[in-house]
């Protein structure tokens, strides 16, 4: 029986899954390895330094546009791969301009064969400011050489294994495997059979439990245990050295915490720094349409700020305020009128020892909340934040490109200036309808609904459904609407025939949600979901 297999039957003994040498190979294997190709899915390839899924286009239909039609036939062909997934996903997108310079300057990227290009192409889609282009890869620079006018290659990505915008350590990778039920091909053909073995055994449930809750330590009534709270309250010095090392226990307590979760504490305040930056009106946008994307971002910013500088500038005050106490003692004592003047200070209100150190607890209790919901939601949470960032970005793609767009093309078939205004301002109207959708169904989920299954969200799923609704409306406006007005020329069968058209969009869309609605899990999600589609 080899080592590894000698571990499993330790298992019990063994406190830490590390301690086992063949797990130290696995971790030092993951460490040295950047690309993987799946055993179990063979239509993937694994980047370990940033998480995401790249299509394995050996084993899957390379895409490629020609200029005419290359946006619009990317739009289509994410649209058609987001339908039916690929290996189980459904979060497929076109990767940023930064995304595929960093992925191909690293020329070990498998599909590079030791140059920048892609299968030996150089032009392929990415996404920049929300507008899809082609890049070069034969320029140097990650957004250097991007042009429109070229015929496009595309090679999707998907964000679904992101739990964290940061460089996955190696053990955070192999949860990533464990959790996913994905089996890696390791560059030591040996050690690909471990991972198989140690996969299939059943006996990795210590991975799935090293992230631990917050500690049980913020329980006031577990600090309490320290102090006799009634002597505390009978004496001001007593009350005030009791609060000092309260505040000294709480803020060890809290390095402590932030040591051992830095993994999740650091890329998600990123992601919040990214929000908390401040939402910036645009000129091109209403009020009303400003004033949604804000209150959108405000609100992410809120929900997914673990704000622990905060937390711990709060206890800091409370220390801050009860070693000024001493001081003030000391002036007294210098002084003349020593009795009067701490018969004064005595007199002085304060909380009860217990109140302080619930009201401690509670401001932790907020940040504990936050960061519990991060760590059991972490997927839903980096999905989300990209969502938000994909969503205003194509809002605002819909009122600059998308807009002149669909000016030039009702221009190029001489429909009058007097009609295709209206036209758009009916789609615009519509497509604010469907952006108001955006933020009460986050709020809900963010409430701790719609988040099961762990792996892709029923929260996510409706997003998704949304968004295909949302395109299929864009569509409508790009191309059928022209041809309904060519048919009909202005006369009541056109508006007969565009609110049908529209109608089934909406029927389609509410049949979509109907299923998804009769696999939630409680009546409030179901509830919420047939008021949520009301005006759509």
């Amino acid at each position: 029986m080899g080592e590894f297999d000698a571990f499993l039957r330790r298992r019990e003994e063994l406190p830490v899954l590390q301690a086992d040498s063949g797990v130290k190979k696995i971790l030092q294997a993951i460490k040295n390895q950047r690309w993987y190709f799946f055993e179990n899915k063979p239509t993937l390839i694994f980047d370990s330094r940033t998480a995401l899924l790249w299509a394995n286009l050996n084993n899957f239909a390379q895409v490629r546009y020609s200029w005419a039609n290359s946006y619009r036939e990317v739009h289509r062909f994410l649209v058609n791969l987001n339908s039916v997934g690929v290996e189980g996903y459904k979060n497929w997108r076109v990767p940023t301009a930064e995304e595929l310079w960093e992925l191909v300057e690293d020329t070990t990227f498998p599909l590079c064969h030791l140059s920048r290009r892609i299968n030996e192409e150089w032009c392929w889609c990415v996404v920049d400011e929300g507008i899809l282009q082609g890049k070069d890869l034969d320029i140097n620079g990650e957004t250097n050489g991007l042009s429109t006018i070229w015929n496009v290659h595309v090679i999707p990505c998907c964000g679904e294994l992101v739990t964290q915008e940061f460089s996955p350590s190696p053990q955070e990778i192999l949860d990533i495997f464990v959790e996913n039920n994905l089996q890696p091909k390791f560059a030591d053909k040996d050690l690909t059979r471990l991972f198989r073995q140690f996969l299939g055994s059943g006996r990795n449930e210590k991975i799935r439990q090293r992230q631990k809750k917050f500690d049980t330590a913020f329980d006031y009534r577990t600090l309490l245990e320290k102090f006799d709270t009634a002597a505390i309250d009978s004496s001001v010095i007593r009350y005030y050295e009791a609060a000092i090392k309260l505040a000294d226990d709480v803020l060890a307590i809290l390095k402590s915490y932030e040591r051992r979760q830095a993994a999740i504490i650091a890329p998600i305040s990123r992601v919040a720094a990214k929000l908390e930056a401040g939402y910036i009106g645009e000129r091109f946008l209403t009020a009303e349409e400003n004033s949604l994307l804000e209150a959108r971002q405000d609100f992410l910013a809120r929900a997914m700020s673990l704000r622990m500088e905060e937390v711990q500038a709060q206890i800091f005050s409370i220390k801050a305020e009860a070693s000024a106490f001493a001081a003030r003692i000391d002036k007294i004592n210098r002084g003349k009128n020593i009795l009067r003047e701490l018969a004064a200070l005595e007199a002085e209100p304060r909380a009860s020892f217990a109140f302080l150190a619930e009201n401690v607890a509670r401001i932790i209790q907020v940040a504990q909340e936050r960061m519990t919901f991060c760590e059991e939601n972490k997927n839903f949470v980096a999905l989300v934040a990209n969502a938000w960032e994909s969503w205003s970005n194509g809002y605002r793609f819909f009122k600059t490109r998308q807009r002149d767009e669909f000016i030039s093309i009702c221009r190029k078939k001489s429909i009058s200036e007097k009609i295709f205004p209206d036209w758009y301002e009916d789609w615009r109207q519509l497509r604010f309808k469907i952006e108001e959708k955006f933020l009460p169904l986050i709020e809900f989920a963010f409430q701790g609904n719609l988040l099961t299954p762990k792996k892709y969200p029923l929260a996510l799923k409706i997003l998704e459904t949304l968004r295909e609704y949302r395109n299929v409306i864009d569509q409508f406006y790009l191309s059928e609407r022209l041809e309904l007005h060519r048919q009909f020329k202005g006369k009541p069968q056109e508006k007969i025939s565009v609110d049908r058209v529209l109608n089934i969009f909406a029927e389609n869309f509410r049949r979509s949600m109907q299923t998804l609605i009769l696999i939630c899990e409680h009546l409030e999600e179901r509830i919420f979901l047939e008021r949520w589609i009301e005006t759509l």
